[in-house]
C-alpha cells in the first residue's frame, strides 16, 4: 500500500464554511476565552490527518495504514446543491407566532432530495469533535488516557464505518425539518439546523450553524 501523506482534514467542509464568510471574506472565530478573531473559512475546523488510521509504532509507516477520507466524498460533492436547494425553500418569519403548527411549511421532496440531505447532515455529525471524543470515551473510561497515536487510531477505527452505516439506515425515511435562523444570518444564509427523525421518533442526525 502507498505511504499515507499528511493531510488537512476538515470536519466542517470548506464548501460549507465559505457560506459563513463576511464581507471581508473571513469568518468570526469565538475562542473559549471569549476573544474573537477573523480567519479565512478554509482554516476553520481542520484536524491534521483526522481521517487517517496509522498503526505503526512511534508514528512509523505500516502496511496496515489507511485513510477513510474518501468516505465523505459523496457528501462533500452534494453540499453545494443542497445549500442552493435549502436557500430556495419557502420560509417566512415566525417571531411572535404562537401556534407551533403555523411555524412549519410543508414542502414536496423527492426521495433523492431527502437522501442527499441525510448524506450531508450525517457527514457533519460523524466528523464532528463530539463524535470523535465519543468514539474513544468508553475505552478511556475503562483504561485511562491513551498515547496520542494509539488514541487517534482507535478514534479512526470507530469512525470509519459510521457514516455509511447511519446514512444508509436513514436514507429518505422518517420526517425531515429544515430550521432557519432569524436575525443572526443574512437572507442568503443556509438552514441552521437539519434534523431527521426515524419512524420511532429518535433524533438521528443534525448540523448546526456556528456563524458569528
Amino acid at each position: 500500500m502507498a505511504k499515507l501523506k499528511s493531510e488537512r482534514h476538515h470536519w466542517w467542509p470548506v464548501c460549507v464554511a465559505r457560506h459563513w464568510a463576511g464581507e471581508d471574506g473571513k469568518t468570526g472565530w469565538l475562542k473559549p476565552d471569549g476573544s474573537t478573531t477573523r480567519i479565512p473559512p478554509a482554516r476553520l475546523d481542520v484536524i491534521g490527518n483526522g481521517h487517517h488510521i496509522k498503526l505503526g509504532r512511534n508514528d512509523e509507516d505500516a502496511v496496515w495504514d489507511q485513510s477513510f477520507e474518501r468516505v465523505f466524498d459523496r457528501a462533500d460533492q452534494a453540499f453545494p446543491d443542497l445549500i442552493s436547494w435549502l436557500e430556495a425553500l419557502e420560509r417566512r418569519p415566525v417571531r411572535g407566532v404562537q401556534e407551533l403548527r403555523q411555524r412549519f411549511i410543508a414542502h414536496p421532496c423527492t426521495a433523492a432530495e431527502l437522501a442527499r440531505m441525510t448524506e450531508c447532515a450525517v457527514s457533519l455529525a460523524v466528523r464532528g469533535p463530539m463524535n470523535r471524543e465519543a468514539s474513544v470515551a468508553l475505552a478511556e473510561n475503562l483504561r485511562g488516557p491513551f498515547p496520542t497515536s494509539e488514541r487517534n487510531a482507535l478514534v479512526g477505527f470507530n469512525m470509519r464505518n459510521s457514516h455509511r452505516l447511519i446514512a444508509d439506515s436513514i436514507a429518505s425515511r422518517g420526517k425531515f425539518v429544515a430550521v432557519y435562523s432569524q436575525g443572526r444570518s443574512s437572507s442568503s444564509a443556509t438552514a441552521s439546523s437539519i434534523t431527521s427523525r426515524t419512524p420511532r421518533g429518535r433524533p438521528s442526525s443534525s448540523c448546526r450553524s456556528r456563524r458569528t
